[in-house]
């Protein structure tokens, strides 16, 4: 079972652990709540920190924030090496992020060095980056849900050319042989247009409250939170965010490239493992032998 949305590595291993991040611990280990894999049927109670759309999908009721991100940016340096193309196509625009520090020291009189962005919503991101993103989640989520599960052997030691990915497992090249049996399992996502409207009516406050960018924090309600404040977000139609955010509260905004008040938050699908190999791009991988 997937204990908590996102997983969290400590910097002191070579390889990841999941432990849930600081702003979900409170919320999000209910074992009501839980998603697991399912051979030949769907499962739909929803993820931890995750709101039900309909049967099938459900949406993070928090934006991704800086220390999510941080994490997809270290399991890169991790197996890639920090000087990778992989590493510097995931570095966030650094003009933006001091744009948003700058205006933080206005706002609140704090010197920059001492500006925490941690917990906010992470801004001086592309498109392109937060589908990556998505994807990398999905792979994470996979892999450690196998293992907790022991569907999979827990490879600790992972590179460029042989690391866990859902195209890997599914086609047998990861481990040597493909699962005997289909899964259903959890892919995330930029939502539609027409989701992230759904995802509006169903958030209990669509006031526009802030003037300013704030931390994430999560409530006993576990309710979907900033959906038209904080920051805009993108969904899957690129060039294209919706919801009010810190500076406007327009409905709908238009970019070309990262901005500081542009963000993302991900939906989450629930998909058999059959329909994902037909709609995914086959990615080889070394096979990997299990370790004694």
């Amino acid at each position: 079972m997937m204990s908590a949305l996102f997983y969290y590595f400590d910097l002191t291993m070579k390889y990841y652990i999941y432990v849930v991040v600081a702003i979900i611990i409170a919320t999000a280990c209910s074992t009501s709540n839980k998603y697991e894999l399912v051979k030949g049927k769907k499962k739909t109670s929803a993820p931890p920190v995750n709101v039900k759309i309909n049967d099938s999908i459900f949406v993070d009721y928090l934006e991704i924030t800086y220390i999510a991100f941080s994490e997809y940016q270290y399991y890169l340096s991790k197996i890639y090496g920090a000087d990778s193309q992989e590493v510097q196509e995931a570095t966030l625009d650094t003009l933006i992020t001091n744009k948003l520090k700058s205006f933080m020291q206005e706002s609140s009189l704090v010197p920059m060095d001492k500006i925490k962005i941690e917990n906010l919503p992470v801004v001086g991101i592309t498109y392109d980056q937060a589908i990556a993103y998505t994807e990398w989640r999905t792979s994470v989520v996979l892999e450690l849900s196998l293992i907790e599960q022991k569907l999979l052997y827990d490879y600790k030691e992972q590179d460029a050319d042989s690391h866990f990915t859902p195209e890997g497992y599914f086609s047998g090249e990861f481990t040597g042989s493909k699962p005997s049996e289909q899964i259903d399992f959890l892919v995330y996502r930029l939502p539609t247009e027409q989701e992230w409207e759904m995802i509006y009516e169903l958030a209990e406050d669509k006031s526009r409250s802030l003037t300013t960018i704030t931390e994430t924090q999560a409530t006993a309600s576990q309710s979907i939170q900033f959906i038209n404040d904080n920051v805009s977000e993108l969904i899957s139609e690129k060039g294209k965010a919706k919801g009010g955010n810190w500076i406007s509260g327009d409905r709908t905004h238009y970019y070309e490239g990262s901005e500081v008040w542009l963000g993302f938050r991900c939906v989450a699908e629930v998909t058999s493992s059959e329909e994902y190999m037909k709609n995914r791009p086959k990615k080889r991988k070394r096979r990997r032998s299990k370790k004694s």
